[in-house]
C-alpha cells in the first residue's frame, strides 16, 4: 500500500530553513561584493578575479531565487496538507 500526504510541520520547517539559507547567501554575496568594490586592487589578477566573482555572484543570486521558490512551494504544500487533513 502506498502512502500519500505529508507532515505539514516538517514541510513548514523545511520552508523556513530554505528561506533562511537564501537570506544568508544573499548577505554573503552583498558583503563580499561590497568589500571587493572597496578594495584597492589593480592589475590583471584583479580584473580576472572581478570577472569570476561577477559570474559566481550571479549564480548565487539564481540559487537564492531557487531556494525561495522551493520555500514557497513547501509552504503551500504544508498549507494544502493542513486543509486536506481537516
Amino acid at each position: 500500500m502506498s502512502r500519500l500526504g505529508a507532515d505539514a510541520a516538517q514541510l513548514e520547517q523545511l520552508s523556513g530553513q530554505l528561506a533562511v539559507n537564501a537570506t544568508v547567501i544573499d548577505e554573503i554575496v552583498a558583503r563580499a561584493t561590497s568589500l571587493l568594490e572597496q578594495a584597492w586592487w589593480e592589475g590583471e589578477d584583479a580584473r580576472i578575479f572581478r570577472e569570476q566573482w561577477a559570474t559566481g555572484a550571479s549564480q548565487l543570486v539564481r540559487l537564492t531565487a531557487a531556494l525561495r521558490d522551493a520555500s514557497s512551494l513547501t509552504a503551500r504544500s504544508a498549507q494544502q496538507q493542513r486543509e486536506a487533513s481537516q
